[in-house]
């Protein structure tokens, strides 16, 4: 793939959920409210062999590659921190677990591992 053909990869719109910083109010920790985006990217699953890769808790979840040129944000501990931003694929709701930036020119782009977030009956 050339340097120009990047930028002509298919991408589709996708939902991001991100946090916003929270306050305390009076000593009472008041959570952010949560704000809706839309970037464009694409994704794919992660092959067999990083599934087996993976910690074997880990295995029998759905795991995804997302490909942006938009800011996606990994968990970040600390008074400063935040909270993992949430993608929409496919009408399922996935969670960053990790992040990285790739600087490369014209071919800047995050690369980010989601799993799905597990289903609870009720």
């Amino acid at each position: 793939m050339s340097i120009a053909d990047f930028s002509l990869v298919h991408k589709v719109p996708l939902t991001l959920l991100r946090q916003e910083p929270g306050t305390r109010v009076n000593g009472n920790w008041i959570e952010g409210t949560e704000v809706s985006l839309t970037i464009k990217g694409n994704y794919h699953p992660f092959s067999d062999y990083q599934v087996m890769n993976l910690p074997e808790a880990d295995r029998t979840k759905s795991w995804m590659w997302l490909f942006t040129t938009d800011l996606v944000r990994s968990k970040k501990e600390g008074v400063d921190g935040y909270g993992p931003d949430r993608v929409y694929l496919d009408g399922e709701l996935y969670e960053v677990m990790a992040s990285q930036k790739f600087s490369m020119r014209v071919r800047d782009h995050w690369e980010i591992k989601l799993v799905r977030l597990e289903l609870t009956p009720n």
